[in-house]
């Protein structure tokens, strides 16, 4: 009987360690992802891009939820990292603040230092709605942002006309598809901004009206908290299809992004911080994870299922 109580407790005891070194484990990964932002290096090929938009850089970020841990500090090295990087063009999907942690007064000052070739453009989020209201569009006017409420802008890069057009937000605003793509013709390369994903689900205007290249959303955080990356709650109406990474659409590559910062508590769990650097190529239409050394567009594809 004593042997058995020993061995039951040194059972117990054992398992007990098994479990704290377990939670100490997801407690210390639920910071790093939250705080070590990846940068995702894709180039995407495209068989009809224009020749003279080889090489173009694009880069795209979105839920940044400024505050903690993105105060002033924290804001300053996201932008000279982005810097960094050498884009041609800054892309922002929206939600810039979030949590009510005063993230107005971090974001909007470090956004003036944004710098690429052909400038920065944004959508809004359901919280820049929420949380910042009409005082937006001054904020983003003063920091040199163009902000995109259903309407497009083009840009010359190397002599050929890029589209940029960016919905409303789905929850807070009022997105109209149509009124975003006025004035793109079909024959040139245009880019879809929309914070939420679920706006795609009706499917991308794709004919005489103007037809997209590509489409980008954040908006899920990836699900910020998961089941090991293999289950997770996010805010689309469409489970797996707009949780996160790349899906192919009506031939539109989509890219739903985890996220640069978190909603609420700083922290995530198998759905890591990222912001992307997308580089145009010519070629057979192919999405490569330059850092993964993978192609991703056939699960993007198989993922459309």
């Amino acid at each position: 009987m004593e042997h058995f109580f020993r061995y039951s407790l040194s059972t117990l005891l054992f398992a007990l360690a098994v479990f704290v070194l377990f939670v100490i484990f997801v407690l210390i990964r639920m910071i790093i992802e939250a705080k070590h932002i990846h940068v995702r290096n894709i180039r995407l090929s495209l068989p009809e891009l224009d020749e003279r938009l080889e090489g173009m850089r694009i880069f795209f970020g979105s839920d940044i939820h400024a505050g903690p841990p993105l105060r002033e500090k924290g804001m300053a090295k996201l932008v000279e990292r982005i810097n960094m990087l050498d884009p041609d063009v800054i892309l922002l999907g929206g939600d810039y603040v979030g949590g009510h942690f005063h993230g107005t007064d971090y974001f909007y000052p470090a956004l003036k230092n944004l710098r690429a070739t052909h400038g920065t453009f944004a959508v809004a989020g359901n919280h820049d709605y929420w949380e910042t209201g009409n005082e937006m569009d001054t904020l983003m006017h003063e920091a040199g942002v163009r902000l995109l409420r259903n309407k497009n802008a083009c840009i010359e890069h190397n002599g050929a006309p890029v589209y940029i057009a960016g919905v409303d937000d789905l929850w807070a605003g009022n997105p109209d598809l149509l009124k975003t793509v006025e004035g793109i013709e079909q024959s040139e390369f245009a880019v879809m901004i929309s914070h939420n994903p679920d706006v795609f689900a009706e499917g991308l205007p794709n004919d005489n009206k103007g037809g997209f290249d590509l489409a980008l959303a954040g908006h899920t955080h990836g699900g910020q908290i998961t089941a090991f990356g293999k289950w997770a709650y996010a805010p689309t109406e469409f489970g797996k299809r707009y949780l996160n990474e790349w899906r192919i659409e009506d031939d539109v590559p989509i890219l739903v992004s985890n996220g640069i910062g978190c909603n609420g508590f700083p922290i995530r769990f198998y759905a890591p911080a990222e912001m992307h650097l997308i580089e145009l190529s010519r070629g057979p239409e192919k999405i490569e994870d330059l850092d993964m050394g993978v192609d991703v567009s056939i699960a993007a594809r198989i993922a459309r299922g």
